[in-house]
């Protein structure tokens, strides 16, 4: 703005949520002060006096218990993390041991290297060697290949040497595993078969868990500093089909997969793969893959994913899968080749607990009906930090498919935590492909209806893509949300950054929190989907205002958006906002040259105590043919006590226009449109 107005001083109770830290009983405390206390977070309702406990509910509502549940999560990440650097430095001593009695080359033992013809009778004699020696070496090139699955209860240890590599030159299951203690590979090259079309859906598949043995449950599964190229699935680990309950007992305890290399590998399937199994902990780190197909990691159901016994569902008996610091990039030629599946990600998982960090996905690119990841996290705990997300689409011309390219993608309830992540499209990728500019379009979360997450934070985070559609019609339910100093950039943008329902069995009135904050969005224009507008605003309410019966449905206990700079064609800073206490606080809003019929600052609000709205300035280059600066329906409960809205701009009516119904209270401006007070 270029010019400051006269402000009035607003005297009062403090509007913004100040953090004061650990709750200290010897000092007073101002209203919306936040401390935290036995690891949960308190906020004042109204000024604390000196002495007043932090239980007393006059005074107190407890507004979180996440802190602490997400330092044990942590917690557990560290002693895994300790527990990987214990196991590796013993497989390290094991390799010492090569040479010994018990640890021979493959040389040694009968298998014969660079003969493609010995491929059978090598596999059957590596087999064989496994129950009697504790190390085998590869120490040459071998091929290796079967007629049928070959079935094995002995631990496997096999550690390249030189130029050590596998090759397997059938297709199909090679190796059943049943009740390993280990299954350890490192320093080796595998390499599949070549088909680069991959037409008939048959690929090497080296290992698999006996699916006839409901008992069959491997200890350790640990892969290391292997290099794996062509079509290749490594372990595909599956349970009973067709049956109720979790398959527990069916599965992998511990699976390491680390500092490895992965080279066009077009299968049509899964790299890794638990399907109705099980795990404890899943580490997928360090790795360099280039050039992949389908589905990387996968840990699904094909069983009813609902089904229990005793209350426990399969998807609770996975408990933490921890990806970290793995380079994932596709190239402008290597397209997924549609088919068989209906997602080409990184990664799918469905499990309790996922740890997702400073991995970079970019490239994944496919032209069909399908959906394209990075990952796609059905997890009660996920946390996804310092990752980037570049140029991965589907180039979809369906209009009916509006979610085939999702950024943050996180069904299931619990917590998501999303920080400090680039999330980046660029034009330039279809122009290369000569693909529709609309293709380019991505959701940028979505949580599915059938889910209420209970904790949604998505903070510091870089949002770079040509067009961005915040959120879908079936984006779920989220009981606490933050969207905390994100950068938003965008040449079209459309549907609302947050949109809040609320359902029975949560006290949203006590608990329940919005927070928009320090946030900057920048669009050039409203986004034109298929000839279909979507008109963006920050916040919108999914349930229709003259469906509300305000005695069953449940308010927010505060809703807050402060301090954003929005440059984009917006039509509602907060439409149907419903809560005990709205702050709408220090917004600038910028509209670009594009003419829009009209804005609203806050459309038909339902709030139950006060509200604060102060300090907003809306500025417009082009005429705007109504400014509403809020609009309410006259039957419900509302205490106004804010200042108003600096509006610099022309529109059709002498001043900015607030519609309010009983009370109709005089509207003093200025000459630049300044609102004083209402």
């Amino acid at each position: 703005m270029s010019k400051e107005p006269r402000r009035n001083v607003y005297v009062g109770h403090r509007y913004v949520p100040k953090i004061m830290g650990e709750w200290d009983k010897s000092i007073s405390y101002e209203g919306l002060s936040i401390v935290t206390y036995k690891g949960g977070s308190y906020t004042s309702k109204k000024r604390v006096p000196v002495g007043i406990d932090i239980k007393d509910t006059e005074f107190w509502a407890m507004t979180g218990n996440y802190n602490a549940q997400v330092e044990e999560y942590r917690k557990e990440v560290r002693d895994m993390q300790d527990n990987v650097t214990n196991q590796l430095d013993e497989n390290n001593k094991l390799i010492e041991q090569v040479g010994t009695e018990l640890n021979k080359k493959l040389s040694s033992i009968g298998l014969i290297a660079n003969d493609k013809s010995k491929d059978k009778e090598n596999l059957e004699k590596l087999i064989n060697a496994f129950d009697k020696y504790n190390i085998l070496v590869v120490d040459d090139h071998y091929y290796l290949d079967t007629d049928d699955r070959i079935y094995t209860d002995n631990n496997i240890n096999l550690v390249g040497f030189g130029n050590g590599t596998l090759e397997f030159t059938g297709k199909g299951s090679k190796i059943v595993l049943s009740n390993q203690k280990l299954v350890q590979l490192r320093n080796l090259k595998i390499k599949g078969g070549k088909n680069p079309s991959n037409k008939d859906g048959q690929n090497t598949r080296i290992f698999t868990t006996d699916q006839d043995n409901p008992n069959s449950r491997i200890d350790k599964f640990i892969v290391e500093n292997c290099t794996f190229e062509n079509s290749i699935e490594l372990l595909w680990v599956r349970g009973a089909y067709n049956t109720q309950g979790t398959n527990e007992t069916t599965g992998v305890n511990t699976l390491i997969f680390n500092n490895n290399t992965v080279l066009n590998n077009n299968l049509r399937a899964r790299f890794i793969s638990f399907n109705n199994a099980s795990y404890k902990n899943v580490w997928i780190t360090n790795n360099n893959i280039n050039n992949f197909d389908y589905v990387f990691f996968r840990a699904s159901d094909f069983n009813d994913p609902d089904s229990e016994i005793d209350g426990i569902s399969l998807s609770d008996t996975r408990e933490n899968l921890h990806v970290h610091n793995n380079v994932v990039i596709n190239d402008d030629d290597w397209w997924h080749v549609g088919g068989i599946s209906g997602y080409h990600a990184f990664i799918i998982v469905k499990s309790k607990n996922v740890f997702y960090n400073n991995n970079h996905v970019e490239g994944l690119h496919r032209k069909d009906d399908g959906s394209v990841y990075d990952a796609y996290l059905s997890c009660d705990y996920v946390e996804y930090t310092n990752n980037t997300w570049k140029n991965n689409i589907c180039f979809n011309d369906d209009p009916s498919r509006l979610d085939t390219n999702t950024l943050f993608r996180a069904k299931s309830s619990g917590i998501k935590i999303c920080k400090n992540n680039n999330f980046i499209v660029e034009k330039e990728y279809a122009e290369k492909f000569n693909e529709s500019l609309e293709n380019l379009r991505v959701v940028l979360y979505d949580f599915m209806n059938s889910s209420t997450v209970d904790y949604f934070i998505f903070k510091d985070n870089l949002v770079d893509c040509y067009g961005l559609q915040c959120t879908t019609a079936r984006t779920g339910r989220i009981k606490q949300v933050i969207f905390d100093n994100n950068i938003f950039k965008a040449n079209d943008i459309h549907y609302p950054l947050v949109k809040n329902t609320t359902e029975l069995n949560y006290d949203y009135e006590k608990y329940g929190k919005i927070i928009i904050t320090n946030n900057t969005i920048t669009a050039k224009s409203e986004m034109e989907y298929r000839g279909v507008s979507r008109r963006f605003r920050l916040l919108e309410s999914t349930e229709a205002p003259d469906s509300i019966d305000h005695n069953k449905d449940m308010y927010f206990n505060e809703i807050t958006i402060s301090n954003n700079i929005v440059n984009a064609p917006i039509t509602f800073i907060a439409r149907h906002p419903k809560a005990v206490n709205l702050n709408v606080i220090n917004n600038q809003i910028n509209i670009p040259e594009t003419t829009i019929q009209s804005f609203k600052f806050i459309y038909e609000s339902f709030i139950k105590g006060n509200d604060i709205v102060k300090d907003n300035f809306l500025n417009s280059n082009r005429r705007i043919g109504n400014v509403y600066l809020m609009e309410m329906n006259g039957n419900i409960y509302h205490e106004n006590k804010g200042k108003g809205f600096l509006f610099q701009g022309s529109t059709d009516l002498p001043f900015p226009r607030m519609k309010i119904d009983p009370n109709n209270n005089e509207l003093n401006y200025e000459k630049t449109y300044f609102l004083k007070v209402f």
